[in-house]
């Protein structure tokens, strides 16, 4: 299989947002327990949340690099 090399940018943006999105998918309305607000709107996780965030992002880090989607920062 042909490797795709794509931005550290993209990369990032689009491993993260993923793991995000599964995390959202695994602990429906659970996920709000582990995710903080401030006042301007901004979040982040609480610290068991950025654990659950952690291991959910290595999943999919494994699976772009089983598709041979690879970051360029990497190589």
């Amino acid at each position: 299989m042909r490797k795709k090399i794509v931005s550290a940018e993209d990369y990032i943006a689009y491993v993260s947002e993923w793991a995000d999105d599964l995390m959202q998918i695994k602990y429906g309305k659970e996920y709000e327990k582990y995710v903080l607000y401030d006042v301007d709107g901004n979040t982040s996780y609480t610290q068991a949340g950025q654990d659950i965030f952690n291991d959910i992002l290595e999943s999919v880090e494994q699976c772009m690099t089983d598709i041979s989607i690879i970051n360029k920062e990497s190589i």
